[in-house]
């Protein structure tokens, strides 16, 4: 068996043995990693901990779906409506823009079709029904839409500007008063 020969240089410890009939035999070793290893194995894990932990909580934050909407009692729909438009004025308020949150306050007094609520209704059922369309087919990836995201595309159909992530995150503190619809089965 032939005999191999070591070469170090000064940076790394390359550990190259030459005149060996294996191929590649050869290793990178860092000075003095035994105990630095295991801190980043350590480190890795702990930070691979709190990414999962993050992803569990965010999904415990739910938005609201058609589903939840339509099952609430006339008061709370009337009540989660106001409560996006009044989060919608807030915003804008702070971010510096009064006029445009006077506008929301406008538009949604307004009583006349081309009002708030008659276009958010239409805006529901037309994001319901693409929600519909949707699910039918399962091998569609589309973003399911919910309340919050037909309230901000009926402010941006009107001209403000309010991200629905920004009505996602407020929603969570919204809670309903009373108790869900009853449905009644059909004879």
């Amino acid at each position: 068996m032939p005999v191999c020969e070591v070469s170090a240089p000064d940076t790394f410890k390359l550990y190259r043995y030459r005149n060996c009939p294996f191929p590649r035999q050869h290793r990178l070793v860092p000075p003095s990693t035994a105990g630095k290893t295991l801190v980043v194995k350590i480190k890795t894990r702990i930070v691979f901990a709190l990414a999962l932990a993050a992803l569990f909580s965010a999904n415990g934050a739910k938005a609201m779906s058609f589903d939840d909407f339509a099952r609430m009692n006339n008061d709370d729909e009337a009540g989660f409506v106001t409560f996006l438009i009044e989060t919608s004025a807030q915003m804008l308020k702070t971010n510096g823009h009064p006029e445009q949150a006077d506008k929301v306050v406008a538009f949604f007094k307004d009583p006349s079709p081309n009002g708030g609520v008659h276009q958010l209704a239409s805006q529901l059922r037309s994001m319901n029904n693409i929600n519909i369309r949707n699910s039918t087919n399962p091998n569609n990836r589309a973003y399911v839409y919910q309340v919050e995201d037909a309230m901000a595309s009926t402010l941006k159909d009107d001209g403000i500007i309010v991200p629905a992530s920004y009505l996602l995150a407020a929603s969570q503190n919204f809670q309903p008063s009373g108790p869900p619809r009853q449905h009644n089965p059909g004879p």
